[in-house]
């Protein structure tokens, strides 16, 4: 859709003891979004790993941060994984996403051409 501006999301999703999923930031600025997913990855080991008494070198992680050059493109995302290799597995993820429609195109195709009638 034209005209429809990006919107950088944060969201960590949680495996222990059950599966949680939270959305942690919502922004459009994609240098701000940059910043804070580098960053909460960085409180999410402080918290949920070292303050649980998790010993760093039985931490496993990978801080994954695109170049930066180019901003997301809509419909793609970026992940990072942080786990103690045994009972809490951590994934945090920055998506782009448009608002107003799928974030697949052909998805979004069939639903207009389903749906000529309905907002966008």
């Amino acid at each position: 859709m034209k005209g429809t501006r990006p919107y950088y999301i944060i969201s960590y999703i949680r495996d222990y003891d059950g599966y949680d999923v939270s959305i942690e930031y919502i922004g459009t600025n994609y240098k701000a979004a940059l910043d804070r997913y580098a960053k909460i990855f960085q409180y999410i080991k402080q918290r949920d790993f070292l303050e649980e008494d998790v010993e760093e070198e039985n931490i496993e992680q990978r801080l994954h941060l695109p170049d930066g050059k180019e901003d997301l493109a809509p419909g793609h995302c970026v992940a990072s994984y942080i786990n103690d290799g045994n009972e809490f597995y951590g994934t945090i993820k920055l998506e782009c996403v448009l608002s107003k429609q799928f974030l697949t195109r052909r998805f979004e195709e069939e639903y207009r051409a389903e749906c000529p009638n309905s907002k966008y």
